[in-house]
């Protein structure tokens, strides 16, 4: 008896098991362990629901989500396979696809000690009566279905767009990723290869930068390997104690220019503490791409606790925005919908704001407080 088994990569070892188990047992099993992606792929997998004569639906929550999944199962209902499901957790009958709820439906949970026995006995039973058996002559009427684009697909032709990405398209981007590493749906390993990829575009901004760091840690912790040391801690007042990546890149790009460099030094004995920020400021240095740029005009800045940033050029306001900012990052929210995002490190009287190319620190804007 052939038996084809479909089912979300969140439950591949379960399935590797399962038809390991199965072929001591003489039943001939097929799934696409071994096939990559593409036309060629999806045509297999379509035969191969044709051979067979027991559709092995393997049911849960990841797979009742997946597109080829659904396909799968659509295109084995309108063939007239006989369909078995496996319930491996806890999905809701509510939601289980209608073609499922009126067939042979199995418990399977990795908890039940007695699964493969009602599994077998199952078969077994199948055997005897041969409900699977029916005429075959329509196959070639059936519509094939079309292959299905995986969420893992769409999301790296996003990331490889040409178009440049907004801080929104790139939240949005980060945030689907996330769910896919939490669901363990997808291999690692391609998930890595999308953080890499998406890593590697030149507009990327430097919080997504430090997310997708932190992604790809999740990911080796997934896969017992030593995730990167934590590079800062933050302390009770919301700013960073202990070592601070962002201070140490200042400090390396503006020792050339200052004439006391101890005075930087300093800092890392500080707190960067984000409440500091509220008062006026004036812009004392630029520093961008390794030179120090002349200031022609008299520039300010004025945090007020309304949360509205005020612009001075030369002792005249010139504009006003909003403003946030958390522990790392400061956001200019302008009324023509635009958005400003810099990291920052505010210490008593010396603000530091930066701006980040590709992920690496390009300008760095020194202010001192009015």
């Amino acid at each position: 008896m052939k038996l084809f088994i479909s089912y979300s990569r969140a439950q591949v070892e379960e399935v590797k098991d399962i038809s390991e188990f199965l072929g001591y047992l003489d039943y001939k099993c097929w799934f696409d362990h071994k096939l990559g992606a593409g036309t060629e792929w999806w045509n297999e997998i379509l035969k191969q629901i044709r051979k067979c004569d027991i559709f092995l639906f393997v049911l849960s929550k990841e797979s009742n989500r997946s597109q080829a999944c659904m396909a799968e199962l659509t295109y084995a209902e309108g063939l007239g396979k006989y369909m078995m499901g496996l319930r491996v957790d806890d999905l809701s009958s509510s939601f289980m696809p209608p073609a499922l709820k009126d067939n042979n439906l199995t418990s399977y949970r990795p908890d039940d000690p007695k699964r493969k026995n009602l599994l077998v006995k199952s078969l077994r039973e199948l055997e005897q009566t041969k409900p699977y058996l029916h005429d075959k002559s329509h196959y070639d009427q059936v519509p094939k279905p079309p292959m299905p684009i995986s969420g893992l697909s769409k999301l790296h032709s996003m990331v490889r767009k040409r178009d440049s990405l907004t801080m929104e398209e790139q939240k949005e981007l980060l945030f689907e990723i996330e769910l896919l590493l939490d669901r363990k749906s997808e291999k690692p390993d391609d998930i890595d290869i999308i953080l890499t990829d998406f890593l590697s575009r030149n507009d990327v901004n430097h919080y997504i930068g430090r997310r997708i760091d932190a992604l790809r840690d999740k990911l080796n912790e997934q896969q017992g390997e030593e995730p990167k040391p934590e590079a800062q801690n933050i302390n009770n007042s919301g700013g960073f104690s202990g070592y601070d990546a962002m201070l140490e890149d200042i400090i390396i790009r503006l020792t050339p220019f200052e004439s006391n460099p101890n005075a930087l030094y300093a800092y890392r004995s500080q707190f960067h503490n984000p409440q500091q920020l509220y008062g006026k400021w004036h812009l004392e240095m630029v520093v961008e791409h390794g030179s120090k740029i002349p200031l022609s005009e008299s520039f300010d800045l004025a945090f007020g606790s309304n949360q509205l940033v005020q612009y001075w050029q030369n002792g005249q306001q010139t504009q006003t925005a909003g403003f946030y900012f958390n522990a790392e990052y400061l956001t200019i929210q302008y009324m023509n919908g635009g958005q400003y995002i810099v990291g920052f490190r505010c210490y008593g009287n010396r603000l530091f704001l930066t701006v980040y190319a590709n992920y690496i620190m390009f300008k760095i804007e020194v202010y001192s407080r009015v």
